[in-house]
């Protein structure tokens, strides 16, 4: 007869192989597997830190070619760049220097003040438009939109740098911030043979929103004189975007930039603006790392 004492050995006997058993297995498997995971993490790593080199080897290739493709595109063409007070200074800064390695002579920045937004500015703003002081704020940015584009342009006459100049009375009363431009560059805008840039992106929320002052500024400049639009890569205000989808525009009327913090956005501006300035009608387009297109074919250098 099978006594309870063996019966109870047998049974802790079954249950201490079972969980050695488990033990073993679960450690081998386990270190299979962190081996592989281990494998596969340095292997990942490994691709990651060859792509990192890549991408620094490549734009240190863009940063020593940049130079050389821009050079003289724009030689002796007056510049104006217009934007928001706030704006993203590196995509400011690479503007005037991608325009300026051109061999564009920028005349001066025009930075639109949040005071063009301001209620308690209608009247003043009105007055300088020559327009009714109970003009709705909306109609009234869209009237300095399109006059401060005629001015730039220079589509209609004007006292340049005067008294009744408009350039000079919206910076005497805040509506374009003072400092940017001397009494001289400003009778030097709208001379002729000019482009005009407009920034935007980056830093607080402009004001006036791109839609209800810089859209139809850009809108009224097509075809008036040569006109791009740009923005930094992570830029969340939009002109851009509003600008390509504007069904009254045509692609090939104007340039436009996505990725404008970048050198090679800055000489996609360049070779824009140069290839719009050869064929007016169609010379334009849409580049950057949202168009698909980075930059235009580079025309031979005279």
């Amino acid at each position: 007869m099978i006594s309870f004492r063996y019966h109870l050995v047998t049974i802790v006997a079954v249950f201490l192989a079972l969980g050695l058993g488990l033990l073993a297995g679960t450690t081998v498997i386990n270190r299979v597997l962190v081996n592989r995971l281990r494998s596969q993490t340095d292997q990942a790593t490994a691709r990651a830190d060859a792509a990192e080199r890549a991408r620094v080897e490549l734009q240190d290739e863009v940063k020593a070619l940049v130079p050389s493709i821009v050079a003289d595109k724009l030689l002796s063409t007056n510049a104006v760049i217009v934007t928001y007070e706030g704006s993203d200074g590196t995509t400011l800064d690479q503007a005037q220097a991608s325009l300026r390695a051109a061999g564009a002579n920028v005349l001066g920045v025009l930075p639109i003040t949040s005071r063009v937004n301001d209620p308690g500015a209608t009247k003043s703003l009105a007055k300088i438009l020559g327009v009714p002081a109970s003009t709705p704020r909306a109609i009234l940015q869209q009237t300095l939109a399109t006059q401060l584009a005629h001015r730039l342009s220079g589509a209609t006459p004007h006292n340049a740098g005067g008294p009744g100049d408009l350039l000079n009375q919206l910076i005497s009363d805040g509506f374009i911030r003072k400092g940017d431009t001397s009494p001289q560059t400003l009778k030097e805008i709208g001379q002729g043979g000019q482009v005009v840039v407009a920034v935007s992106g980056g830093g607080p929320k402009p004001s006036p929103q791109p839609a209800a002052f810089m859209v139809p500024l850009v809108e009224q400049l097509v075809g008036e004189t040569p006109v791009a639009a740009g923005e930094p890569s992570n830029s969340s205000n939009g002109l851009v975007t509003l600008l390509r989808t504007d069904g009254t525009l045509n692609e090939g009327q104007l340039v436009t930039v996505d990725d404008l913090d970048r050198q090679i956005g800055g000489a996609a501006l360049v070779l824009g603006l140069e290839q719009l300035m050869r064929s007016p009608a169609n010379g334009g387009g849409s580049y950057g790392l949202d168009a698909g297109t980075l930059i235009p074919t580079p025309s031979p250098t005279p």
